[in-house]
């Protein structure tokens, strides 16, 4: 199972992913920097954080959030 499919799961359950995030960060350099990143941040700044990084890939928000979803089998708008 991926990570991201963990995070799913885990706020299915009622989990924090945030506190998920933490544990899974430990070992992992690139969760790690994601957690700083995204901590204390209001979700308009991290919308825009992720629309930045995905303009920087030639890619929109819109397209990353429609294939995520379809590979987490959840509908999107």
């Amino acid at each position: 199972m991926n990570p991201m499919q963990m995070i799913f799961q885990a706020m299915q359950g009622g989990m924090n992913p945030m506190q998920m995030l933490q544990q899974q960060a430990a070992g992992n350099p690139q969760l790690q920097q994601l957690h700083q990143i995204c901590s204390g941040k209001s979700p308009d700044d991290l919308r825009k954080i992720a629309e930045n990084m995905c303009r920087e890939r030639g890619t929109t928000y819109e397209e990353v959030a429609k294939n995520f979803a379809r590979q987490m089998g959840i509908p999107y708008k």
